[in-house]
């Protein structure tokens, strides 16, 4: 950074124009039956508060910046290469590149379970 207290300026390219957030006011259904009088004022009175300033989303609009990974030659198999990985095969295998053969007790909870705890 530049010095102290300056913040970095955003990319002309996240400067996006979209139109601004819709708040939408939220209503509750309450509904007291048998209450007392005084408690169904106190509720109405909360309900009043919450439904004068709380609110949800009507819109909240996000537009994108265009993708990097559009157009010729940018297929994610050319981004990402994945490491290789013969770890599997080296605990699979033995010395002889054979697989390893089953225990005898991995073979019995094959028969009784149908599957191997490791």
């Amino acid at each position: 950074m530049s010095g102290e207290g300056e913040r970095a300026s955003r990319p002309n390219s996240l400067l996006l124009e979209a139109p601004p957030p819709e708040r939408e006011p939220l209503h509750f259904d309450v509904q007291l039956v048998g209450a007392p009088p005084e408690v169904e004022q106190l509720v109405n009175n909360i309900k009043q508060v919450a439904e004068d300033f709380l609110y949800h989303w009507k819109t909240f609009p996000i537009v994108l910046p265009p993708s990097r990974f559009t157009g010729p030659g940018n297929r994610p198999s050319d981004i990402i290469i994945a490491p290789p990985c013969d770890e599997l095969d080296a605990a699979a295998l033995d010395a002889g590149l054979e697989p390893h053969p089953l225990s005898p007790k991995q073979l019995h909870a094959i028969r009784e379970k149908g599957c191997v705890l490791l």
